[in-house]
């Protein structure tokens, strides 16, 4: 497959190949085309293209050596090992010096037209080969696959007698920190049956044919505690982790549905389809995008419908950093980087520690949240330490 040309140059302006994030190390190819085309595109067409490359000239002096290098790129489809191979130099800007060794120096800081051409001489790299050589690419593969191939099992045929028994409980390396199997299914059953006693004390119940999701619902610690609900309504069960989504689709489908879905706010429902969607832990890690999540959640839960939400609050933080709750991981992380208190004695109305990674905590002081989440859906209740030391938050549209 190689990159069409709109492709190309829709991913230049989102720093993407094919709408996959890269954080590409100097002198991938990924990194040549985004370079290039994102300079291109920044061009000014009025002014020599000497005027953008100025800073560059210093290391024309260099591309000299490598003066078969760009044209075997274009002519031949070479393998991710071999494209490292070539790019195993330490001189900064490689598309320029690309440009260089196909168009020749003077060319390539006079001509904007051969530089376009030569640009659309780079698309003809196969995709798949532009994203492998990428040092950080986010890709949605289950599992780690042998050279181009992966294999998934079948799901398990559905059995009223295995669903009733005892379901399939995933391996260790999937259980998310609770240790034991027994740990794992008895903090699960505990946390489903908090929802539903806050759900019953609200006068709510769930009927034949409502719908259920759990947003990020992992290997399916809580959702499996919903078997018999599942006979007669649709849940279903979502995450960002295609590994433990695809996991639950080989084990607990049926009597459940799964699907993964990104970090993006968009749920691939429609407006109004649930009456009970429920999250544990998930908005203690999304940081500036929860009150878009929040939104979400909104617009495919019915006129009347639940939404169940734990959060990590002031209290959240007394509780670990004081010891109350034993988490000896999360204090030595919590305190590491807070060194300056701002956890226990700050008055802050949301604290996020390590933003933008896969381990952000978010904090919240819990009367600003409920302030806040208030115009967007209606506050039920409030219940401190409801999920483990997280508070959780009942709403009603």
């Amino acid at each position: 497959m190689s990159v069409s040309i709109s492709a190309a140059l829709a991913a230049a302006r989102r720093s993407t190949i094919l709408g996959i994030t890269c954080r590409c190390s100097p002198g991938s190819p990924a990194h040549c085309v985004t370079s290039l085309l994102r300079h291109l595109f920044s061009m000014d067409r009025r002014q020599p293209i000497s005027r953008h490359c100025a800073t560059h000239t210093k290391f024309a002096d260099k591309w000299h050596r490598f003066p078969r290098l760009a044209p075997r790129m274009f002519q031949e489809k070479l393998t991710p090992v071999q494209l490292r191979h070539h790019h195993n130099y330490s001189a900064p800007g490689p598309e320029f010096i690309l440009i260089g060794s196909c168009l020749g120096q003077e060319n390539a800081y006079k001509e904007p037209l051969l530089l376009r051409q030569t640009v659309k001489k780079f698309l003809r790299v196969p995709a798949n080969t532009l994203i492998a050589s990428a040092s950080n690419v986010q890709r949605h593969v289950p599992y780690p696959a042998t050279p181009g191939l992966y294999v998934l099992r079948g799901s398990n045929h559905y059995s009223h007698e295995r669903i009733r028994s005892r379901l399939p409980v995933p391996p260790p390396d999937v259980r998310g920190g609770y240790g034991t199997e027994e740990n794992w299914l008895s903090a699960g059953k505990k946390d489903i049956n908090t929802i539903m006693g806050l759900l019953t004390s609200t006068n709510f119940s769930i009927r034949n044919g409502s719908r259920i999701l759990e947003l990020g619902c992992a290997t399916g610690r809580m959702i499996r505690w919903l078997a018999d609900l599942a006979e007669e309504c649709e849940v279903w069960g979502v995450d960002i982790e295609t590994r433990l989504i695809v996991w639950c689709q080989e084990n607990l489908t049926p009597p459940f549905n799964f699907a993964t879905v990104t970090t993006m706010p968009h749920l691939p429902f429609e407006d109004r389809y649930f009456d009970l969607i429920y999250c544990g832990s998930v908005f203690s890690h999304i940081d500036d995008l929860a009150d878009a999540w929040l939104l979400e959640i909104r617009r495919i839960m019915r006129l009347g419908g639940r939404a169940y939400v734990t959060v990590q609050d002031k209290h959240s933080a007394d509780l670990i950093i004081s010891g109350k709750f034993s988490h000896p991981w999360f204090r030595r992380l919590l305190l590491s980087h807070d060194k300056r208190g701002y956890l226990r004695n700050s008055d802050y109305y949301k604290l996020s520690i390590l933003p933008g990674s896969q381990n952000c905590q978010v904090f919240y002081d819990i009367d600003y949240l409920s302030e806040h989440w208030g115009r967007i859906l209606k506050i039920v209740s409030v219940t401190p330490e409801a999920f483990a030391f997280q508070t959780a938050v009942l709403m009603e549209k």
